[in-house]
């Protein structure tokens, strides 16, 4: 069974464990992470995911997962880049990009990776139970662009794609509409502050 630390909102361990999926009082929270994979071309490598997904079958969007007990999120984001994708990264390869405190119901403490890297699609040993198919033809984005997501200026746009891939296949979008939801921005700007 698979077991999560607790953090407050101030992303602080309170000693409290859970397994996965038990349920959680409002103020807290356990660290979640998504990976921006971006090549050379500026392209944004999304997965789909296998329809045997117990969360968002189906749905386009990043490399993503939930941090297991006593793993911080760039460790995590390495080890769910290596079951989901096959790809072996160093934690210290992945540059963060920004933290977000969701209050939309989910309790996670979201954090934002940009890996760059060139990366053959075809050469991914895709994880079966979590991923469906890889896509690396979306919108083009600078790294630059990229980062910026600390402005929420590449999510929407990343979002839109993601939606047009759906619609191309036939996939439903409900999904993604959520996962493009603003943040937080009062808890972003306490952040800012700190």
């Amino acid at each position: 069974m698979e077991r999560w630390d607790i953090y407050d909102e101030r992303a602080e361990k309170t000693g409290k464990i859970v397994n996965k999926g038990e349920a959680l009082l409002p103020h807290e929270f356990h660290l979640a992470a998504e990976v921006w994979i971006l090549n050379g071309k500026g392209q944004v490598l999304v997965q789909q995911r296998s329809c045997n997904c117990e969360i968002l079958p189906g749905v386009w969007g990043l490399t993503t997962g939930r941090m297991r007990m006593a793993e911080d999120t760039r460790t995590g984001c390495a080890r769910e880049l290596k079951e989901e994708l096959g790809l072996c990264v160093q934690p210290e390869e992945l540059r963060f990009v920004r933290r977000i405190l969701r209050r939309d119901g989910t309790h996670l403490i979201w954090d934002i990776y940009l890996l760059q890297r060139e990366i053959a699609p075809e050469a991914l040993k895709l994880q079966k139970e979590e991923v469906a198919l890889i896509f690396a033809q979306l919108r083009r984005f600078a790294a630059v662009d990229a980062v910026r997501v600390a402005d929420d200026a590449a999510l929407p746009a990343l979002a839109e794609d993601l939606r047009q891939a759906h619609r191309r296949n036939r996939v439903r979008t409900e999904h993604i509409e959520k996962k493009a939801e603003a943040p937080d921005y009062e808890a972003l700007e306490a952040e800012k502050v700190r």
